[in-house]
């Protein structure tokens, strides 16, 4: 009796976990393989405009899609940092990056949705800032 109730327990702890996944922006986007174009621009700068290709889109996208995760609440942020384009056969969508500091989270909001905001790890934004600070000092 009481094995059984362990397993059962421990089953529909199982059950709970699995089924609980955080919202990330790529559901939110719905488009994650049909990216053809990504473009990064400084916002304070309107002048400095990168193209990113090959394996440096590749760990973009990767942040982008599979560590944003979607925060609960109101967004109340300040102007953007960057502004990352990803261009599809279709259309483009626009997504306002605040780069934290070492140690710090970023923040990442879609145009269309300013009222929700996505979050990466303290791991993630040094590899979102190296990102961002290489295609742009590559365009210049």
């Amino acid at each position: 009796m009481r094995k059984s109730l362990v397993l059962s327990v421990a089953f529909i702890l199982f059950l709970l976990t699995s089924c609980y996944q955080k919202e990330t922006i790529s559901s939110k986007l719905a488009m994650e393989m049909d990216v053809k174009k990504i473009a990064v621009s400084r916002i304070e700068d309107s002048g400095s405009l990168a193209e990113l290709n090959g394996q440096d889109a590749n760990k973009l996208l990767e942040v982008i899609f599979h560590h944003a995760i979607k925060q609960e609440g109101i967004a109340n942020m300040s102007s953007p940092e960057y502004m990352v384009k990803l261009y599809t056969k279709a259309d483009a969508k626009q997504i306002y990056v605040w780069v934290g500091k070492t140690g710090e989270t970023s923040s990442l909001m879609l145009e269309d949705d300013t009222h929700t905001i996505y979050t990466v790890s303290t791991k993630v934004t040094a590899t979102l800032n190296d990102l961002l600070a290489i295609s742009l000092n590559s365009s210049n």
